[in-house]
């Protein structure tokens, strides 16, 4: 999901900007997805961490979360679970450049700081904007919830997280992917555009 608040904030959760969720998501002068969040990092409107939902299902306080899985080397293997599926998935490989590096590395940042670990996204490319990241890249239902499954997968994987830090980030990957959606299927109606009645 490239990739912290409503995904909107600074103070980070996206993937590749796919699937991003993408913490950090951004797109390359190729129109492929850089960086992560859900199809591809990140303005998604989501719920900011800590909300009621979120203390209902953890004790573990979301800006305690960078502390509590070990820091940035912790996201950094967290990324790399996610990136190593979205490499060998049919779907969302080809919404990514082909070099993931970058990708990667924007979405670590954006979960890092999204979770405590200050502005580590925000002080080198801004603010997050995980929509506007994603606008260029056709996020349809299906690819989203590719997106939202690769990562629940790769939280799942992390067995040396605090159970509470587990749930809080699947909390959030089903909170945030939705709000990326942008392209439906045929013959789903879309709410009317605010314009005046006709005469």
């Amino acid at each position: 999901m490239n990739s912290h608040d409503r995904p909107d904030d600074r103070r980070p959760a996206h993937g590749g900007e796919p699937s991003h969720p993408d913490p950090s998501p951004s797109s390359g002068a190729s129109g492929r997805h850089e960086a992560a969040g859900p199809p591809p990092g990140s303005s998604p409107p989501a719920a900011a961490p800590g909300g009621a939902a979120d203390r209902a299902l953890a004790e573990l306080e979301p800006h305690q979360v960078f502390a509590a899985v070990g820091g940035y080397p912790a996201f950094e293997r967290l990324v790399d679970a996610f990136y190593g599926r979205v490499a060998q998935d049919d779907l969302l490989r080809p919404m990514y450049p082909e070099d993931l590096e970058p990708g990667k590395t924007h979405l670590t940042m954006f979960l890092a700081q999204y979770w405590g670990g200050g502005d580590i996204y925000s002080s080198q490319r801004g603010h997050p904007r995980l929509r506007m990241r994603h606008a260029s890249f056709p996020i349809t239902p299906e690819a989203a919830l590719r997106w939202a499954e690769l990562m629940s997968a790769s939280i799942h994987e992390q067995r040396d997280w605090p159970e509470d830090a587990r749930r809080l980030l699947l909390a959030y990957v089903a909170r945030a992917t939705p709000t990326l959606i942008n392209q439906l299927p045929e013959g789903v109606a879309t709410l009317p555009r605010d314009e005046p009645p006709p005469p």
